[in-house]
């Protein structure tokens, strides 16, 4: 008998003046903004083309690795293609005013079972505010023993519509316990809320890049029904 399944894209869409981590104090003006500018078209060159500016992460969503943190980890470019594809447990939370903390307790209530290996997929609502004012800035964030109770469960990648996960009040509390387990980040997502089973597959290829930590990368979550 075939199964049935959906397939719910993650990824949020790229486009000029979309979203930057430049907005954030420690950050600006280090990362380039968006760029896409045409170089050819089909009605004047007989062809299309298309020049394309972007950070590693930032104005999109990207995979990361630990490199981004733990000097000599492996980048993206150096994982096994495998690693990007795994078991996915979803984890929707309520909505989460701005400048909110994520607890244990949060992720505890609205877990589903989760296997060592898996593949943690949370969204509190954020991903709807893709590009609005005030998204990453604004953004809620988790607190250091949310990570703890993500990483006692041995989780192979992590998965959030948040796109900065640490508040200064949790600085080295939050992102370096996650990189130094060397759980793979992706980030931001959009659309999770449209999951209506709690397991799945997580799909998010990076693109082979050599020399970095993060890529752009598609992602999709596909649920059996």
């Amino acid at each position: 008998m075939q199964v049935a399944q959906r397939v719910i894209d993650l990824s949020g869409p790229i486009s000029p003046g979309v979203w930057s981590y430049n907005v954030l104090p420690q950050i600006q003006p280090k990362l380039p903004l968006v760029e896409v500018e045409e170089v050819a078209s089909a009605a004047r060159d007989g062809w299309e083309a298309h020049r394309l500016v972007l950070s590693t992460c930032g104005g999109c969503t990207y995979i990361e690795t630990s490199a981004h943190m733990v000097p000599g980890r492996p980048r993206a470019a150096d994982v096994d293609v495998a690693a990007f594809l795994r078991p996915a447990a979803v984890v929707l939370l309520p909505r989460k005013a701005p400048r909110s903390l994520i607890t244990a307790a949060d992720l505890a209530v609205a877990a589903p079972e989760i296997h060592p290996g898996d593949a943690l997929l949370t969204s509190c609502g954020w991903g709807e505010r893709w590009d609005q004012p005030g998204y990453v800035e604004e953004c809620p964030t988790w607190s250091a023993d949310a990570m703890e109770w993500a990483l006692e469960r041995r989780i192979g990648l992590l998965a959030t519509d948040l796109p900065d996960l640490e508040a200064p009040s949790e600085a080295g509390r939050v992102l370096r316990p996650l990189f130094e387990h060397d759980v793979l980040l992706l980030a931001p997502i959009v659309n999770l809320e449209s999951a209506r089973r709690p397991r799945g597959q997580i799909i998010a290829l990076p693109l082979p890049v050599l020399g970095v930590c993060a890529t752009p990368t598609r992602a999709v979550f596909v649920e059996e029904d």
